[in-house]
């Protein structure tokens, strides 16, 4: 318990920011599952998600012929963004099963299910969202 000397923390006790990225707790029973044809795409799950879990990503054609298996997408809405898939990827190890956006959606779009069926099925969609698909942040204007 004395093996940690004091010269190993920071001076000032601060803790570096980004943090949050390495604590993975899963601590959901339930987590939400995205049903892509209920989806209009209104992005208010992801705006309401007091944690970031829930994420649209638009993927150009590269993108979206790389795909893990099982990933889904669909045509994404709105002229400018012509020839991009939308997808909505939740980070089930990081929710903590508010289902906040299940009660916002009101389409119906989001489902709670066991956090083993996410964890299984859907942890690598999201890694693969995160790390391998482009941010488009050029698109569209930022205050519409």
């Amino acid at each position: 318990a004395d093996g940690l000397p004091v010269s190993a923390f920071s001076p000032g006790g601060e803790t570096p920011i980004g943090q949050s990225a390495f604590q993975k707790r899963a601590l959901a029973e339930e987590v939400p599952v995205w049903i892509p044809d209920s989806c209009t795409q209104c992005n208010l799950c992801s705006v309401v998600c007091p944690h970031a879990v829930v994420r649209p990503f638009l993927l150009n054609k590269e993108e979206a012929a790389t795909t893990p298996e099982g990933y889904q997408s669909r045509k994404a809405k709105g002229g400018e963004l012509g020839g991009l898939q939308y997808t909505i990827q939740l980070a089930p190890y990081d929710c903590t099963g508010c289902a906040v956006c299940v009660e916002m959606c009101p389409d119906d779009a989001l489902v709670m299910k066991p956090q083993k069926f996410s964890m299984d099925n859907f942890n690598e969609h999201w890694e693969y969202s995160l790390n391998r698909v482009s941010i488009k942040d050029q698109l569209m204007d930022k205050n519409s």
